[in-house]
Formats: C-alpha cells, sequence, structure tokens
C-alpha cells in the first residue's frame, strides 16, 4: 500500500472535527512555508487589501467570502468538472483542475496564486472525501474555509 493511499485511508477514517482541526493546520503550515520563502526570496507574498473596520472584515473573509467560494469553487466547479468523464475518473486531476481555478482567480500576487491553488487542493480534496459520508461536505469545507480565514483576520488585526 503506498503511502498516499494511507494517508487518504487516515484522513477519511478520522473523526469531523479531528479532520477539520488538521486540515487548518496543514493549511497553516502551507502558509507559513510560503510566506518563510517569499521572506527569503525577496518575493511578493501581498494578498487583498482590507481597509475597513475589524467587524466587516471578520463578516466579510470569515463567513460572506468561505460561503460563497464554497459554493462556486466546490460545489459548482466540481460538479461541471466532474461532468468531463476524464476528471471524473481521475480525482486527483480533478482536485489539480478545481484547484488551478481556484488559485488563478486569487491573483493577488504569484506566490498568493501558488499558496491559494495548495489551500484549494486541501479544500476540493476535502469536498470529495466528504460527498460520501453523513455530515455535508458543504459544511466540512466551509468549516475549514471560515476558520483559516477568521484566524488570518485575526492575524491580520493583532500584527498590523
Amino acid at each position: 500500500m503506498n503511502i498516499c493511499k494511507k494517508i487518504h485511508d487516515y484522513l477519511n477514517n478520522l473523526p469531523d472535527l479531528c479532520y477539520i482541526i488538521i486540515m487548518i493546520i496543514f493549511s497553516y503550515l502551507i502558509d507559513n512555508l510560503m510566506v518563510l520563502f517569499a521572506n527569503i526570496s525577496n518575493i511578493d507574498f501581498s494578498g487583498p487589501e482590507f481597509n475597513m473596520s475589524p467587524i466587516l472584515m471578520f463578516i466579510l473573509v470569515g463567513i460572506i467570502g468561505p460561503l460563497v467560494e464554497t459554493y462556486l469553487f466546490q460545489v459548482v466547479l466540481i460538479y461541471f468538472l466532474s461532468k468531463i468523464n476524464y476528471l471524473n475518473n481521475h480525482k486527483i486531476l480533478l482536485i489539480i483542475v478545481a484547484s488551478i481555478i481556484f488559485g488563478i482567480l486569487h491573483s493577488y500576487s504569484l506566490l498568493y496564486i501558488i499558496s491559494t491553488f495548495l489551500a484549494g487542493v486541501i479544500l476540493n480534496y476535502s469536498y470529495l472525501i466528504y460527498k460520501n459520508k453523513t455530515l455535508s461536505s458543504f459544511v466540512i469545507v466551509l468549516s475549514i474555509h471560515s476558520i483559516h480565514n477568521i484566524i488570518n483576520a485575526l492575524l491580520l488585526i493583532i500584527f498590523n
């Protein structure tokens, strides 16, 4: 059994809350590696500017943004991409294509696109892994995305 299959089986059998926590931690590892790379390489890693009240920022990035993006980039996009038989039969490729689109539509900087692509891999994988479980895949992805964004917003407020 290869390592990817073992990881998939492990993640697939986790309780929902543990899965969400692990995916949030994983997303922060990716974010921190990207920030570290940007700092070492002196490359722009700028994202969106939030010149608004903290409450409005939390509503936008913690609720509205994840709601809209989860619906568009997981529910709708994966639905349409799944209609392409080749992608539907090759889930890894489906995840990659959906994640590329997710990343490109967050085109604040090249590193931000790459970071968002990697976040998209986590979100799209989570959506597909939960499609056949009792808890809604939409709820799982929305939870991961919202908590990730809320923590980022808190860090932005604290350190700016």
